[in-house]
């Protein structure tokens, strides 16, 4: 892969929230080296991995120093649904549980998610097509198997936007507003236990490891 890492992203990230997000990076790259020179690109909302069908080379991280985003984790109570045992590492080694570690453990589980499509490259024998593939269908049927049926972020903006009338359909059932919450909450909770999801934990927990002991 190309070194097209670009470390302004990762300093915007630290210098809004007070994180050490470069540091996350480079320790995730030492324990995967393939991941080194993974592009890093900024966004104004939200964290996540962008996995290309060309494969690592054309991937990205995008990362938000927005601290409302990482705030939400906290004040939902998404950070404990969502990701129990990076919580309770934390927890645990006495670690302060603010926006600055919830970016981190963000960022060392969103390089998880890369990670493992190296695994699946090495069982596609270096085919990078035949490896996003097989990643992306297991993906979609991980997904299918959660009780909305799409991720917990998709829902709440279709249901916010009510984009192709879908709050106006889960009205239709019966459902109020508290209903609503509950089914988000059901929806965060099992998509926390995806595989692929309990994969990029497991990757972030060994670099926070490195970091927080």
């Amino acid at each position: 892969m190309s070194d097209s890492y670009n470390p302004l992203a990762l300093m915007e990230v630290d210098r809004a929230l007070q994180a050490n997000t470069t540091r996350i990076y480079h320790q995730a790259t030492r324990l995967a080296p393939s991941l080194g020179g993974l592009a890093v690109l900024l966004d104004k909302d939200v964290t996540y991995f962008k996995l290309d069908e060309q494969g690592l080379g054309g991937s990205h991280l995008a990362v938000t120093p927005q601290s409302e985003y990482y705030s939400r984790f906290l004040t939902s109570g998404w950070a404990g649904w969502r990701m129990p045992e990076i919580l309770r590492f934390f927890i645990t080694r006495g670690v302060n549980v603010g926006t600055a570690t919830i970016a981190e453990a963000l960022l060392a589980h969103e390089m998880g998610h890369a990670e493992e499509f190296v695994t699946y490259l090495k069982e596609a024998g270096g085919d990078n097509a035949q490896a996003y593939k097989a990643i992306t269908q297991e993906r979609a049927r991980q997904i299918g198997t959660l009780p909305l049926g799409m991720s917990t972020h998709r829902a709440q903006k279709n249901w916010e936007g009510n984009v192709n009338n879908y709050q106006r359909d889960i009205r239709k059932q019966g459902y109020s507003d508290g209903d609503w919450e509950e089914l988000l909450e059901t929806n965060l909770v099992a998509y926390a236990q995806l595989q692929q999801e309990c994969t990029a934990d497991a990757f972030a927990l060994r670099v926070l490891a490195e970091i927080y002991g």
